[in-house]
């Protein structure tokens, strides 16, 4: 959970595509509660066309956040195996 924590700091301070997608989302998040009451579940809901077309987009940036910080993930483990293989003289 550590190393996570310090690759998505990473993306925070040095992707400006990612800053942009995670403010956006925040700012969502605000404007529209109907986002949050629909994702959590509570009971019937009925959404406007609009709202729908708003939610869409919300769960398309959710995913390409999630996309982007699962990558940088797998690069960061790659450089961190990588680093541990020369360590132990391996490479």
């Amino acid at each position: 959970m550590e190393r996570e924590h310090d690759v998505l700091a990473w993306l925070r301070n040095h992707d400006e595509e990612y800053r942009e997608i995670c403010e956006k989302i925040f700012e969502m998040d605000k404007k529209y509660p109907f986002i949050a009451q629909t994702l959590e579940r509570h009971g019937k809901i009925a959404l406007t066309k609009k709202e729908h077309k708003i939610l869409v987009e919300y769960c398309e940036l959710e995913l390409e956040r999630s996309d982007m910080e699962r990558r940088q993930i797998y690069f960061q483990g790659h450089t961190d195996g990588y680093s541990y293989l020369k360590k132990i003289g391996a490479v």
